[in-house]
């Protein structure tokens, strides 16, 4: 049961307050459920991607994480959530990250280098260091619509610096502790195609 004052979205479940006339998550307006069933492919499409990341890898914090924190049978969702926790342990701060901007440093975030999508080209580096120092300041928001900002900005040829852009904004959710974002984020950043082939999560 959901609180008195809340009603469920009828398309993406999401609980919110009866005097509203959209949902705050996804917009859907009161009522309308035609979206439903497409939505919840496209969110089961992105689970399955997902959780074959998380069986995919192999490190500590995965088998940790599985051991202690999430005894049972598992959903999609529960895996999904689980890869967030992890790679927010992993995080790098905020320091190493404008470092390896500088130094030849092997930062990684979602497990990937900074190096490996960064071309060290003046706008791209002036791009990132910006926004980190949003971050410093914890200007969370501040720092997501600049990551937001010159993401839609960007030649869409250009995925290389869009992925790392979109890893940066589910950074900065988790820093914000804003995890239920994060998770969002976090299926976009491993259904990306990119994402994918350094992954090694592309099929034969």
């Amino acid at each position: 049961m959901i609180d008195p004052g809340l009603v469920r979205c009828d398309n993406c479940g999401d609980p919110y307050d009866a005097a509203a006339i959209v949902c705050p998550l996804c917009r859907a307006p009161r009522g309308v459920a035609g979206l439903a069933s497409t939505t919840r492919h496209a969110v089961d499409g992105l689970d399955r991607i997902v959780t074959e990341q998380l069986l995919a890898r192999s490190d500590a914090g995965i088998e940790d994480l599985l051991a202690r924190d999430l005894a049972g049978p598992l959903s999609p969702g529960d895996l999904r959530d689980a890869l967030v926790r992890v790679d927010e342990r992993s995080d790098p701060t905020v320091a190493e990250l404008e470092g390896s901007l500088t130094l030849d440093a092997a930062v990684a975030l979602d497990g990937i280098s900074l190096s490996d999508l960064i071309a060290g080209s003046g706008n791209e580096t002036r791009v990132v260091k910006r926004g980190l120092t949003f971050l410093k300041n914890k200007r969370w928001r501040e720092a997501l619509e600049w990551w937001s900002l010159h993401r839609e900005q960007l030649d869409p040829a250009n995925e290389r610096f869009g992925l790392l852009l979109l890893m940066l904004e589910g950074f900065t959710h988790r820093l914000a502790g804003d995890h239920r974002r994060a998770a969002d984020i976090h299926a976009r950043i491993v259904a990306h195609p990119l994402y994918r082939r350094i992954r090694g999560l592309e099929r034969k």
